[in-house]
């Protein structure tokens, strides 16, 4: 169907839901690539937040995927003006935009109870370390423990003397080696009475809620934002169907009056 066919408002529409699907495919690879970033960093973080902060990335990941196959059908419906597969496209799409939203919203929900989840989990996982029970539970406690100390450069959850009186402390007289030191020239070092390591002499409890905090807006920000682009390309492919019908019904009523003038 060449652009005279068309008319410029079919045109103009098949074009722009065209440029935009292409947008929108590279996005469906960087919700998928979040996702898996959030849900990977979930399991250092397991015992803090549950299932609720990979809840979040899974959902991205499946909006992700379904986005891109989506995407190659309303590419697909475009370049031919199917009717119908636009019909279905567009279907779809509310489906996307729905998963999207509501990753969305979950991250910025789950963002306002974090300081009060941290505090209250971080002190039990802080005295549950290392009791050599072999579960889940007690992988995902060491696992978080281990996790913050390291990567924040921090020991205890408002500070080192939180290990003290822990069964883990009491046992070894000593820190964990994530608690250790790797900057001896640090001011942010420091010797201690209960034992002969260096250890980091701030708490976790800042920088553990700043990551989380940060973490769960980016999957509220993201998730908004894609849904609205999402909504936006929904109305693309109305118009677009709306423009095709119209045409079609002004070249019936045209074809309808050729034949009666010919009878």
């Amino acid at each position: 169907m060449g652009r005279k066919a068309l008319g410029c408002c079919t045109h103009l529409w098949r074009w722009t839901l065209f440029v935009v699907n292409l947008i929108l495919f590279s996005v469906g690879l960087a919700l998928v690539a979040v996702g898996i970033y959030l849900v990977v960093t979930q399991s250092d973080v397991a015992f803090i937040t549950g299932s609720a902060y990979a809840s979040g990335g899974v959902l991205l990941i499946v909006s992700g995927l379904v986005t891109l196959a989506v995407c190659v059908v309303g590419l697909l419906a475009a370049a031919a003006l199917w009717i119908p597969v636009l019909g279905i496209y567009i279907g779809v799409m509310v489906v996307i935009v729905v998963l999207t939203l509501l990753a969305g919203v979950l991250g910025f929900v789950f963002r306002g109870d974090v300081q009060g989840v941290v505090s209250d989990r971080a002190v039990v996982a802080i005295s549950l370390y290392r009791n050599e029970t072999d579960d889940d539970f007690q992988s995902d406690t060491n696992s978080f423990v281990d996790f913050v100390q390291s990567n924040f450069d921090c020991c205890g959850y408002e500070s080192p003397s939180d290990w003290v009186p822990t069964t883990f402390f009491q046992n070894s007289t000593r820190f964990p080696e994530s608690c250790e030191c790797t900057d001896t020239n640090s001011t942010a070092c420091t010797g201690t009475a209960f034992s002969p390591q260096t250890i980091w002499s701030q708490g976790c409890n800042d920088s553990l809620v700043m990551f989380l905090e940060n973490n769960l807006a980016a999957i509220g920000a993201i998730g908004v934002c894609i849904g609205l682009l999402e909504f936006g390309v929904i109305a693309i492919a109305v118009g677009l169907c709306i423009c095709a019908v119209v045409k079609k019904r002004k070249a019936d009523s045209r074809e309808l009056k050729t034949n009666n003038f010919s009878l």
